[in-house]
Order: structure tokens, then sequence, then C-alpha cells
């Protein structure tokens, strides 16, 4: 069965071994590609899922901000 769209999202039946699928769309704007670590917890009675934090991509993404920052200076 495919994920039905819901207002806020869609809905999707997990596996007999407690799998779910996420649309290519959400893994796309969430940067998760296959391999990708993700966090899940509860909060306020739901389940979340995150992409784990890469601290090395962060400070990538840092650098290239402050270095961006400093070119459009003058």
């Amino acid at each position: 069965m495919s994920p039905i769209p819901t207002v806020s999202g869609f809905i999707s039946k997990i596996d007999s071994k407690g799998r779910i699928a996420l649309l290519q769309n959400v893994r796309r704007r969430l940067g998760i590609t296959p391999g990708t670590e993700v966090e899940i917890h509860e909060e306020d009675g739901k389940a979340v899922i995150e992409p784990e934090d890469k601290p090395d991509q962060i400070i990538a993404d840092l650098e290239t901000i402050i270095e961006d920052a400093e070119t459009h200076r003058d």
C-alpha cells in the first residue's frame, strides 16, 4: 500500500519488521539518504524522526557561511 497524503503529511503502514517508508520528497528535504543515521524520539506523545547531526558537516557549513560573509563585507 502506498502512503496516503493528509493535510500535514502522509499515512503509511508499519510493516511486520517495524519498518516505515518515508516518501522520497521528505527524504530529499531532510537530507536522508541510504545509510543516514536518524534519531527517533517521543515528543508530546508523537514519534519524531530527525537526521542525526553531523558535526563535521555543521562545521563545514559554518565555515562556508563565514567565508561568504567575509567576501561580501565590502
